[in-house]
């Protein structure tokens, strides 16, 4: 027999209905006709405790004089900054053009 230091801990006891018959979230307060859906956001709130926080997008080049945007490994330009993040696909991913 194991050391209760050694054993996991004891489950949570079940959820308990509100006064409306809901069950509530205690972190957030959402409610949630079943318990089913409480233990599924529950969850969700676990799974976001446990991720590292995403890296922040590198800022948007800035158009240049002209009001143009530049690609740094050609040269290319464009006018929309859409264009030229479809541009860079090809330099990052080395995709054909025929796929963009």
């Amino acid at each position: 027999r194991l050391p209760r230091s050694l054993l996991p801990p004891p489950p949570p006891p079940p959820p308990v209905p509100n006064a409306r018959g809901l069950y509530e979230c205690g972190d957030c307060g959402s409610a949630f006709d079943k318990p089913h859906g409480l233990a599924i956001h529950r969850g969700r709130h676990c799974a976001k405790e446990a991720r590292p926080p995403k890296p922040a997008k590198p800022a948007p080049p800035p158009p240049n004089a002209a009001g143009l945007f530049e690609c740094v490994d050609c040269g290319s330009a464009f006018e929309r900054l859409h264009g030229l993040t479809i541009h860079r696909a090809r330099h990052l991913l080395t995709l054909p053009r025929h796929f963009l």
